[in-house]
């Protein structure tokens, strides 16, 4: 730790650190600002997008990124980033919010990208891809018949949303956000 004019500034142990704000329809990237003349980026949640945010991640010579595990939509970022040889941090957002410093998408990424280069985030547990492929296939995988869907929405549509956002499929972006539980529940 040392002493600074605004206060106390922790060592950096991970250079290499960047911080990703995900939401359903894009994510914020935050690099250290000394690796590119705009360090924190937008971009949308198509694979095509995420694939040019993890080609930017590469040059910028980031080996390690801190995301929230918010919903399922971390998961199409988390499968790219790990696909090119970038470490993610996927992060328990209990764990995250109740840390001062975050008022916007922005500062969230820039936010995670300063915790994760100091060394103050831990990983949540992930089992490897194949424990995961296994996972999915005893889901309900949406069907609509999975004992945990059916008393919350009556019908399984979160099975099914959740089923069609793993499969990269961005149904609101697709048809907009009146039409996204039409085209789920085909009412």
């Amino acid at each position: 730790m040392r002493q600074s004019g605004k206060g106390i500034s922790l060592e950096c142990i991970e250079p290499n650190a960047a911080g990703i704000d995900v939401g359903a329809t894009e994510v914020y990237v935050a690099v250290p600002p000394e690796r590119d003349s705009e360090p924190v980026r937008c971009f949308k949640t198509f694979t095509e997008d995420l694939l040019q945010m993890a080609a930017w991640l590469r040059q910028c010579r980031i080996s390690t990124v801190a995301m929230e595990s918010t919903g399922v939509y971390w998961l199409p970022p988390y499968e790219i980033l790990e696909q090119v040889g970038i470490r993610v941090c996927l992060v328990n957002s209990k764990h995250v919010k109740h840390l001062p410093g975050r008022k916007s998408d922005v500062q969230d990424c820039q936010w995670l990208q300063y915790l994760h280069s100091v060394g103050l985030l831990h990983a949540s547990f992930r089992p490897d891809e194949k424990i995961c492929a296994i996972r999915s296939l005893t889901a309900c995988g949406g069907t609509g018949y999975c004992p945990a869907c059916i008393p919350a929405s009556g019908n399984g549509v979160s099975c099914i949303s959740r089923g069609v956002c793993e499969a990269k499929v961005d149904v609101v972006l697709a048809f907009g956000v009146e039409k996204a539980d039409e085209a789920l529940t085909g009412s």
